[in-house]
């Protein structure tokens, strides 16, 4: 006979993925499931975790014997499972699943219900075309580093890393840099060393999302960014808003995964926030979150980008003056990651105008 109980587990950590918990424990029935420990164990559920340990579970399910009947009032009708082979049967009503609770998530359109706009791009990491855009990045070390590896205390009781360089004089003003999908690299760190010279009386934290994770490769640098937790993201980013202290003055910049991050961060340092710089990143969807925002933004939009697309720019600016909130758009002729000196689709010339209009704009508001 069929493990009902193990079958149950199987969907319930399925419906982890879109984090549904109440949905799922009120759309699925099934006898002697244990609700309250499924509900227990599930809160600390993640997708990764949720795909594959719902896989573990139908994969021991191998006994071919009765029916399983499993109620779902929500579509008000009763799927009945007989006839062999309920394994694989099993494994495509888990895909298929997947694919609908995935897309179910993107049509939502309350902040509650569908995934963070961080939460959504990183998903990209399943897309073989975007994993394939980012070509393997030239080898590079920074020679005669300016700043230091740092670690501080993060909202979630842990420890975060980053790499400081401090202004010779005391300033409260800082410059967030937050990495894109390779994680902290050595470009990155000279990234944030330009950011330092070019502004002068500023202290620069590249922070470390990836938590010294750095990716070598397409499909490493696909892992780690799959891997980020909006959680985990945002007790990081606390964390060093806190070790800059309750008086600094906080301007940030990110490329492709840590452009959205970019934006996320402005947003969680509230009235310290002074300016947002965005380099082909995932915008905030939600107008109301956007609200709170207390940075202006600028955004670096390469025309050629087909994920963050035309589309996804104009929604951005539309939802930005629905908030009443700043945002400058500058469009490029170029490629995701044209900014990027570790990509061969590398444009110097429009990162250079890029470069010259972000400095700008931070200049302007970092006071």
């Amino acid at each position: 006979m069929i493990n009902t109980h193990a079958y149950g587990m199987g969907v319930f950590y399925l419906f982890v993925i879109a984090r549904r918990y109440d949905e799922a424990i009120s759309s699925l029935a099934f006898k002697d499931l244990e609700v309250p420990a499924l509900r227990a164990k599930l809160r600390s559920g993640f997708t990764d975790r949720a795909i594959n340990k719902g896989y573990e579970i139908l994969n021991q399910v191998q006994d071919a014997g009765k029916a399983i009947i499993i109620s779902k009032p929500s579509l008000h009708k009763t799927v009945i499972l007989s006839q062999k082979p309920y394994l694989q049967l099993m494994k495509n009503l888990f895909l298929s699943l997947i694919v609908l609770c995935s897309a179910k998530l993107i049509s939502q359109t309350t902040c509650c219900a569908k995934p963070a706009s961080t939460d959504a791009f990183a998903m990209l990491t399943h897309d073989k075309q975007f994993v394939a855009t980012h070509l393997e990045p030239l080898p590079f070390t920074l020679a005669n580093p300016l700043g230091k590896k740092i670690s501080f205390r993060t909202a979630d009781g842990k420890i975060g890393y980053g790499y400081e360089i401090k202004a010779a004089a005391p300033t409260n003003n800082y410059v967030f840099v937050i990495h894109e999908w390779w994680g902290l690299n050595d470009y990155v760190k000279q990234e944030s060393e330009k950011w330092f010279s070019a502004l002068g009386n500023v202290n620069v934290i590249a922070i470390d999302l990836y938590d010294q994770k750095v990716a070598s490769n397409r499909d490493s640098a696909a892992k780690y960014m799959g891997q980020v937790k909006t959680d985990r993201a945002e007790a990081i980013i606390k964390g060093a808003l806190k070790y800059a202290g309750p008086n600094a003055n906080i301007a940030t910049v990110g490329w492709c995964f840590g452009g959205g991050w970019s934006l996320q961060t402005s947003l969680l340092a509230g009235t310290q926030a002074k300016a947002c710089v965005m380099y082909y990143g995932a915008p905030e969807e939600n107008p109301d979150k956007l609200k709170t925002l207390n940075a202006p933004v600028i955004f670096m939009w390469p025309t050629q980008d087909k994920w963050i697309n035309k589309e996804l720019v104009t929604k951005f600016e539309n939802n930005m003056k629905t908030a009443a909130k700043e945002l400058t758009v500058k469009s490029y002729d170029a490629d995701h990651a044209f900014a990027n000196p570790s990509n061969p689709k590398y444009n110097k010339p429009f990162a250079d105008d890029a470069f010259t209009n972000a400095l700008a704009f931070v200049r302007e508001h970092l006071k």
